[in-house]
Parts: structure tokens; sequence; C-alpha cells
């Protein structure tokens, strides 16, 4: 009976792929089933996962009370740190490049990014989210070695939602994506263009319930790498992890527990 329901979940995979690829252009197929470390279903042509998350949102919050949306947290990288909590809570110190969650709404995740970012401080929000220790925007100097910025991605994100522990260990190498065509000076874009915040994110594959009324824990850890360098050292330079989850906030939808 189970190698009978393998089958035809295998022969119904195959179909909508046999099917798409007469709807979708090929280059709109990555984005559709994802690429590199992603795992997130955009596309025209079928009905994407992302619609059908919508559904069960507004079958449980009501039509008309979610609309697309994301939160972002930052934490400064330290030489002397392997774990960062992310308080995706508003409290009204937030700096200007963070979105957080009020209290009395509700945020409905349906995919996750994780990027680092040089944040200069006399440029505020100009930076550019990366998905590698990018050398041209993490410049080797004294006090600061771009590549023990892997260690991170040799780490795990944790999610725990009041009691109950959503994520336990979810890999960081799943939010590293290398592009084939890589940026070749500090102020050339145009070859690091391959970057699409939603098809290099990551499909956790259940949907995360956050109420701004309830306890949320969000942690990453990585190895202590001995003699670490990963802290920003050039003037007014902060390294720092973002933490970017996307999905949909229902406004004024917070349980009140």
């Amino acid at each position: 009976m189970k190698t009978t329901i393998f089958l035809a979940k295998a022969l119904l995979v195959f179909i909508v792929v046999l099917v798409t690829s007469s709807l979708v252009p090929a280059s709109d197929l990555v984005t559709l089933f994802g690429s590199g470390s992603s795992m997130l279903a955009f596309g025209p042509g079928i009905v994407s996962l992302d619609r059908e998350y919508f559904n069960q949102i507004i079958g449980t919050v009501g039509d008309g009370k979610a609309s697309p949306s994301y939160l972002r947290v930052e934490q400064t990288l330290s030489n002397t740190k392997s774990r960062y909590t992310f308080d995706i809570k508003s409290t009204g110190a937030e700096v200007a490049t963070e979105k957080k969650l009020d209290r009395n709404d509700l945020f409905v995740v349906t995919h996750i990014g994780i990027y680092l970012i040089a944040q200069v401080s006399t440029t505020l929000g100009a930076e550019v989210l990366q998905t590698y220790p990018n050398t041209d925007v993490f410049v080797s100097a004294t006090g600061f070695t771009p590549a023990h910025l892997e260690v991170i991605y040799n780490g795990f994100l944790e999610v725990k939602i009041g009691t109950k522990v959503n994520i336990p260990a979810l890999p960081m190498q799943s939010f590293r994506f290398v592009p084939t065509s890589q940026q070749q000076a500090a102020n050339n874009y145009i070859l690091n263009s391959e970057l699409n915040v939603h098809q290099h994110s990551y499909w956790p594959g259940i949907l995360l319930w956050l109420h701004g009324t309830q306890n949320i824990e969000i942690n990453i850890d990585f190895p202590a790498l001995a003699s670490m360098q990963i802290a920003g050292v050039a003037s007014n330079t902060s390294n720092k992890i973002v933490f970017m989850p996307f999905g949909y906030v229902c406004k004024n939808a917070a349980k009140q527990l």
C-alpha cells in the first residue's frame, strides 16, 4: 500500500513538472521549484504553494485581513559570540532598516531568508543583502577575516513559539547561495544580480504563526572558531546577520494569551 501511494505521488510530481514546463518559461522554472538552497514555490501557470498558504490563512483569520509582508531583524556580529537571538517584537528602538511585529498583530511565516550585510552608519539603508561572504563587500583587513564568516553557515536556526519548539535545528547551509556570476568590484552590482530575496529564501514546509502576544524565541547558533574575526573593523561599519521571514501580516489578529 505504501509503495502504491509513493508511486502515485511520484507520478503526480512528474505530471506537474511536465505540464508546468509547457506553460512556464525555463527561466521561471528555477523560481518555481527553487535554486541552490531554495525550496520555495512561485511562478505563473499553476496554483502556487504560496496561494495555498494564503487560502489557509484567510480561512482562519477571515477574508480581507491578510496582506503580503515581511519582518526584518538584525544582529551585529561579534568576535566573541556564536549564539544570536532575534527579537521580532516591536519595541520602538529598531534600526531604520528593521521591521518588527506589533503586539496586536499576527504574522504568518511562509518562507525564511537569512542574509549577511555590512552596514555603514553614514549610508544606512543602502546595504545589499548577501547570501554568502562576498569579499567585495566583506573586505579582508587587520582584525577581520572574510572566510571566518563561513562559520555561520555551519550552524543552525532554532524557532520556538510558546512552549513548542517548531524548528529545532534547521541547517544554516539552507541559506547559503553563491551565484554563478559573482560581483567583481565594490561598485559593480550587475554581476551580482542573481539574488532575489524570495527565490533565495527557504521554505520550511510548515506555516509559522507568530502572534504578537506570544513568547517567541528565534536563535542562530554556530561553532565558536578560535580567534574568530567576523566583526566589522572599517570605520562606521557593522557586519550583521539579518533574519528576514516573509509571509502575511494580519492586523489586530493576535491571540489574547
